[in-house]
């Protein structure tokens, strides 16, 4: 896996960043202790499968709440 996100397309960035702070909290809030590079390397294959099999629009909530 390539570490530079300039090799990486911006929707793949976004969604590997989400899956990333997703496990990062669930992972805490269990106590379970894996480096933060697998978890980000995790994170990124993920998204890779995922933007393979789904079609996604990066439409996140808060931006229409925003006041």
């Amino acid at each position: 896996m390539s570490t530079d996100d300039t090799e990486i397309p911006d929707d793949i960035v976004r969604l590997r960043d989400s899956i990333d702070d997703e496990l990062r909290t669930q992972l805490g809030a269990r106590k379970i202790d894996i480096p933060l590079d697998v978890v980000r390397e995790i994170a990124y294959w993920v998204a890779v499968q995922l933007d393979y099999a789904y079609e996604f629009r990066w439409s996140p909530r808060w931006e229409g709440n925003r006041r």
